[in-house]
């Protein structure tokens, strides 16, 4: 063979044999990665995700809006948000709604399920809302300034003012103490309650002995557990519109599908085809990669027959190169991939996303060292293997050369 075509078949098989060292490293990472649940659970776990997520100031000034259509428009201090928030949703609840949707998404990845569920089941939080809302105000309440009112009046006048502001979501600077006459008190508690709201006889009997008594926080803690109901019910209404569906089960499948006008049946449909082109690839990669470059390197020997020993060297010189290629991209990820992340989420992430800047860049650095991990094993591997012939070449008979 001429010292061309020689060179020419290095190239050639060479770069055969670097392609499919490529090849089986991004299938290898797919089937040991990307189609492993734990590997998604492991990395939120690693970077503690659910209980971190509450703990980020920025959003919870940015969830302050949200929460208060969650609490029928109450009134909620930045710094009680995460408190509310959290109550409602514990991380721990979180944590198994999405480590669920997780190993269903890993199902359908890995063809073992036609069925895209990602859906999240807000059921169980909504149920907390009435009673988290309640206690929140009711410790608000508690810990306002009090004052004496000077007349009957001026108590009543307040009552109607202060009552009529929870109803809309704004809690009172401060509790006017007086105690109203048992004559007064039926006129005070039908004159406090004009917004239609219904008073069981023993609510009514409870907050007309709280008036006489003069426990005025009693009696606004008495009124508000009344006055929130429908205030609670048009929130819970208008938070099951924004959900869909059934109003418990965010569904982002089929949101996602509505985005693009499409059913869910056509947008699944289309998930499904990429998946299985995917595992095609995998599959290939998986089986075929390692065989070519077998063959590619066993051709890299035969284009210096007979000079056996350089086409050893050759072959395990190739095999050395691309591993510390790899080793050395793997290196500089890294370093890099921390700060790319936060860069990316900078520039392409809204308010939303950059609030969980920190959260999201060690989930990706988690991610990504999982990945990592594998292709760092596997290029040792490689190497180990490609520094034996190397090795071996050196101790070929000095017959077996030209």
């Amino acid at each position: 063979m001429t010292g061309f075509v020689r060179v020419a078949a290095v190239l050639g098989v060479g770069a055969l044999f670097v392609a499919s060292y490529m090849t089986w490293l991004a299938a290898t990472a797919i089937s040991d990665n990307v189609l492993d649940r734990d590997y998604y659970i492991g990395a939120a776990r690693d970077a503690r995700v659910y209980e971190r997520v509450y703990d980020q100031r920025v959003f919870a000034e940015q969830l302050r809006d949200s929460t208060q259509e969650i609490t029928g428009g109450i009134e909620v201090e930045t710094d009680d948000v995460v408190s509310v928030v959290s109550e409602i949703a514990p991380p721990e609840y979180l944590q198994v709604q999405v480590e669920r949707a997780i190993s269903r998404m890993v199902d359908f990845a890995n063809g073992e399920t036609d069925d895209l569920d990602l859906s999240l089941d807000f059921g169980e939080p909504m149920g907390r809302i009435r009673p988290v809302v309640v206690e929140y105000v009711r410790d608000r309440l508690e810990k306002l300034p009090q004052r004496e009112a000077r007349t009957d009046r001026e108590f009543v006048r307040y009552l109607q003012q202060s009552l009529a502001d929870l109803q809309a979501g704004r809690l009172p600077q401060q509790i006017l103490t007086y105690r109203v006459q048992p004559a007064d008190a039926q006129e005070a508690v039908d004159s406090v309650f004009i917004g239609g709201a219904e008073l069981s006889p023993p609510e009514r009997q409870e907050l007309l002995d709280a008036l006489t008594d003069g426990r005025t926080d009693d009696a606004f803690v008495l009124a508000t557990d009344v006055l929130i109901d429908p205030v609670y019910e048009a929130a819970i209404a208008r938070l099951k519109d924004n959900i869909g569906g059934n109003g418990e089960v965010l569904d982002p499948v089929a949101r996602q599908a509505g985005e693009e006008s499409k059913t869910i049946e056509e947008y699944v449909a289309e998930v499904r085809d990429t998946r299985d082109t995917l595992l095609r690839i995998k599959d290939y990669g998986l089986v075929l990669a390692p065989v070519v470059m077998v063959v590619a390197a066993a051709l890299l020997v035969l284009a210096f027959f007979p000079a056996m020993r350089s086409g050893l060297l050759v072959s395990g010189a190739i095999a050395t190169l691309s591993s510390l290629l790899v080793l050395a991209g793997c290196a500089l990820a890294w370093v890099f991939i921390p700060g790319s992340v936060s860069a990316l989420i900078d520039r392409q992430g809204g308010d939303g996303a950059q609030a969980f800047s920190p959260i999201l860049a060690d989930l990706g650095e988690n991610l990504a060292d999982g990945l990592i991990h594998g292709w760092i094993i596997r290029a040792l591997v490689v190497l180990a293997i490609a520094v034996v012939i190397m090795v071996a070449s050196r101790f070929t008979p000095a017959g077996y050369e030209d």
